[in-house]
């Protein structure tokens, strides 16, 4: 009868894999937000006072 059964995954190791993926996945969103902020921020500075000085690829 054991045979039949279906191993499950604790609660713990669903927990831990649950927050290893939201940690994918908000470290993705705030990397694109975090660009998107520094493109808006290049775009609007007083282009006679402020100079890029440093655009590097990420």
């Amino acid at each position: 009868m054991k045979h039949l059964t279906t191993e499950w995954p604790l609660l713990k190791e669903l927990e831990e894999q649950l927050v290893r993926t939201l940690q994918k996945v908000f470290a993705v969103l705030l990397a694109a937000l975090l660009e998107e902020i520094d493109q808006q921020l290049a775009e609007a500075r007083d282009k006679r006072r402020y100079q890029l000085k440093d655009k590097r690829p990420t």
